[in-house]
């Protein structure tokens, strides 16, 4: 599937597909076994839940490889060298669902999502992993979808816009398929890690994603009630894939207790506020979807007057702001020349919620390896202790390159002042 393609096929509602872990689970997936395993050693169970998905009207499956990443697999007691077979074999049986029904469906054809999904483990300096380890590991599960077969990514339940940056930097190494990314939020309405939907739109919509929303986290009110703010200012679709209601234990037994008429009714006021990728996430059945696909038939609903572009926005990942000339001319503007005095200068600035930062460095683009590493540690460090958006002054062409190199490490959407027309992928540029 091409980006253009994907476009013009979002230009209309899609229905995306339900849950397949607490399916599984019904179909007796014994706890505490590796799920990826025992589909592999059961692989008609999933086979006939998606062709059922296929069936209720899904456009969209998501292969089941959501744990099949590298730290996850071996957490089971996989070897690395299994990773590639398992993501490979996980997708071929969506892939085979597809081809099955496509070849008998002609008029309503169904893609393949390969799905990436958090690792367990956390970034430097939070945790232990490093920003190129977690990219090459999401690399080495994106090639072997890519080789599967798949049409197409969704990056889902990301509780760190850092690793769901990662995750979407990796396929872009890669490939150019589109990518869906839908977040997971608190109860507060932020991530995990303290990301805000809007950071992560800002941040994601700049490095060319096709599609943004949520997953999980809730039902589906509490879904819309958070995307809602988006719509104005998204200039991709947005996805919802709620779970069905709120979750409550019975026993050793955890319910979603939402039935599909009240899940469809939910999902389509989410469709007439213009969200038009829609499905359902945990304890979510066919039966939901076949719910859900017809109320959408019956409303035909359209996103009308999505943005060209994102606005003039700016974001470090924990705030954003809206760019202005009196921004700009507020600024302080830091002349940083080496790294280890960067943090020190951003602590001296007064960290205000309209507060953001310039930053004037020094040309990175000859530096060698170990000189340019010292740059880029020292600006994942202060990212983790400093909230201010940063803008970065680049006065010649020459810098670019060496911009480029530090700001894959930028976890926001940064801003550019130069009075050259540049381009550096995830920032914006301003003069």
């Amino acid at each position: 599937m091409t980006i253009e393609t994907f476009r013009q096929l979002s230009e209309s509602p899609i229905i995306l597909d339900g849950a397949t872990g607490t399916w599984l689970q019904s179909k007796n997936l014994p706890s505490g076994t590796c799920p990826e395993k025992w589909v592999l050693d059961n692989p008609q169970i999933l086979a006939e839940l998606q062709a059922a998905y296929c069936e209720s009207g899904s456009r969209i499956l998501y292969a089941f490889t959501f744990g099949a990443n590298r730290l996850k697999l071996m957490h089971h007691g996989l070897a690395e060298h299994e990773v590639p077979d398992y993501n490979m074999k996980l997708a071929t049986i969506s892939c085979q669902v597809r081809d099955q029904w496509n070849e008998s469906h002609p008029d309503k054809q169904v893609y393949v999502a390969g799905d990436l999904a958090p690792t367990g483990a956390f970034l430097a300096p939070a945790g232990t992993l490093t920003f190129d380890q977690l990219t090459k590991i999401y690399q080495e599960q994106a090639a072997s979808l890519i080789d599967a077969g798949v049409d197409l990514f969704v990056i889902e339940t990301m509780y760190d816009l850092a690793q769901a940056r990662a995750a979407v930097i990796a396929i872009r190494d890669l490939c150019n398929l589109p990518i869906m990314v839908s977040m997971t939020l608190e109860a507060h309405g932020k991530t995990m890690s303290g990301n805000s939907l809007t950071d992560c739109l800002l941040t994601l919509a700049s490095l060319d994603i096709q599609a943004f929303g949520l997953n999980c986290s809730h039902g589906p009110e509490k879904l819309g009630e958070w995307l809602q703010p988006l719509l104005s200012i998204s200039p991709v679709p947005l996805l919802a894939k709620p779970n069905a209601g709120l979750p409550r234990q019975e026993g050793d037994r955890t319910i979603f207790p939402m039935q599909p008429d009240s899940f469809a009714h939910h999902m389509a006021r989410l469709a007439d506020l213009g969200i038009t990728l829609t499905g359902g996430c945990c304890g979510t059945t066919p039966d939901h979807i076949t719910a859900l696909s017809q109320m959408i038939a019956k409303k035909q609903t359209r996103q009308s007057g999505r943005p060209a572009q994102l606005p003039a926005m700016i974001s470090s990942g924990r705030r954003y702001l809206s760019v202005d000339q009196d921004l700009l001319k507020d600024m302080d503007r830091i002349k940083i020349d080496d790294p280890d005095s960067l943090i020190d200068e951003l602590l001296d600035i007064d960290d205000n919620e309209m507060s953001a930062c310039l930053l004037e460095l020094p040309d990175l683009s000859e530096l060698a390896a170990d000189d340019l590493l010292n740059w880029t540690r020292a600006l994942e460090e202060a990212q983790s202790m400093i909230a201010m958006p940063m803008v970065f002054v680049c006065e010649s062409e020459k810098q670019v390159s060496g911009l480029k190199q530090v700001l894959r490490y930028y976890h926001g959407r940064a801003g550019i002042l130069s009075e050259n027309p540049i381009c550096v992928p995830g920032a914006l540029l301003l003069n």
